[in-house]
């Protein structure tokens, strides 16, 4: 589901299409505590398929009052516990850099508040844009793109333009090499920290004054032991960062 703002809905839709039943009745269930975590479901059509209904829609919605991100299973099942299972991610967090894609979406509908006492950071879904002179979102800000409206309609927003992110990325690569002892120089974000394993994110961990899992020091020379032993350490490093807040519930490391 979209990334949302803390106490505003993300909603999916499904379809659930009849594969030669003459009569089905479907039930749902989650492998979560749903009277912990705020997420339903919703049979606008009713649940049952057959010869004059072949499809019917399910609607997912879920509303965060905190910073989180999970993954559950949902369990589609029918009167003879016959089951097809799908997983659902879900993050509702606290955050600009996170809502990015709600923002851009949902600019004319929504306020952003900066409570400077707590950094507390408040998203009023129905005032619109307060316009009191204070840190505020400016109409018209965002860069326009040079890509094509087939890419704006599969995002839902006008994505930025290509120099834009070249720029960031420039001004990311001489923080890091300027305030961070990496091991080698970042020449190139984020590609550097991809192409060169883990290191120079363990670098940044340890500037950051948080001791990272520990690294093999030699992986395996037989690849099949050589990816297995990388993949065990990007699941640690995983595990890690969500331990300390990191909201990767959707990040595999194959």
């Amino acid at each position: 589901m979209p990334i949302v703002p803390l106490n505003i809905e993300a909603k999916s839709k499904l379809t659930i299409i009849n594969q030669g039943y003459d009569n089905i009745e479907l039930k749902h269930r989650f492998n979560c505590d749903t009277n912990l975590i705020k997420i339903k479901v919703e049979w606008p059509d009713g649940n049952q398929l057959g010869i004059t209904k072949q499809k019917i829609y399910v609607y997912i919605s879920y509303i965060g009052e905190k910073s989180f991100g999970f993954t559950t299973k949902l369990f589609f099942f029918d009167a003879n516990d016959n089951s097809w299972v799908i997983n659902v991610s879900a993050i509702s967090d606290n955050c600009i850099f996170s809502n990015y894609s709600w923002l851009h979406k949902n600019y004319d509908d929504g306020r952003i508040e900066l409570k400077n006492k707590d950094t507390e950071l408040n998203f009023d879904y129905e005032m619109g844009f307060k316009d009191d002179g204070n840190d505020k979102l400016e109409k018209g800000s965002n860069i326009g793109s040079s890509l094509s409206m087939q890419g704006s309609l599969v995002l839902g927003f006008e994505p930025n333009a290509q120099f834009f992110y070249e720029k960031t990325c420039k001004f990311i690569t001489k923080w890091l090499n300027d305030n961070v002892q990496m091991s080698k120089p970042v020449e190139m974000f984020p590609y550097d920290l991809i192409n060169n394993g883990l290191e120079q994110i363990y670098d940044l961990l340890r500037f950051l004054n948080q001791k990272p899992p520990n690294k093999p020091k030699n992986y395996s020379k037989k690849i099949n032991e050589k990816i297995d032993e990388q993949n065990k350490q990007y699941d640690e490093l995983i595990d890690f960062l969500i331990q300390k807040g990191c909201l990767l519930n959707t990040v595999k490391s194959y």
